[in-house]
């Protein structure tokens, strides 16, 4: 089900089944872009794609804002936007992509 940024956040702090994950940053976020673009030939979040797909970027998040960045490729204007969203609002196609860091 979709949540708010802040219920991604407290899931991703509290439930098991999420242990050592986190949110993205817009650079990890535009690395995965680049990565995904070159290697399939398709796009990450494409916003118009009939499911309005935007990643919130958690990991970005500065409280004190009450925003949370989040990512999205527009294909009408054939670019990404970097937009923000209140960190309380549920949208029904935004979500998160979480990372776990390797220790090397």
């Amino acid at each position: 089900a979709n949540q708010s940024p802040e219920q991604y956040q407290e899931a991703l702090k509290t439930d098991q089944q999420y242990q050592g994950e986190q949110g993205l940053t817009p650079e990890v976020w535009l690395t995965l872009a680049l990565q995904r673009l070159q290697e399939t030939g398709t796009v990450l979040d494409d916003y118009n794609n009939g499911e309005d797909s935007a990643c919130y970027n958690l990991n970005a998040y500065l409280p004190g804002s009450g925003f949370v960045p989040l990512f999205y490729w527009d294909r009408g204007y054939h670019k990404v936007y970097l937009d923000r969203n209140h960190s309380r609002n549920r949208f029904p196609y935004y979500g998160v992509r979480s990372a776990v860091r390797i220790k090397a």
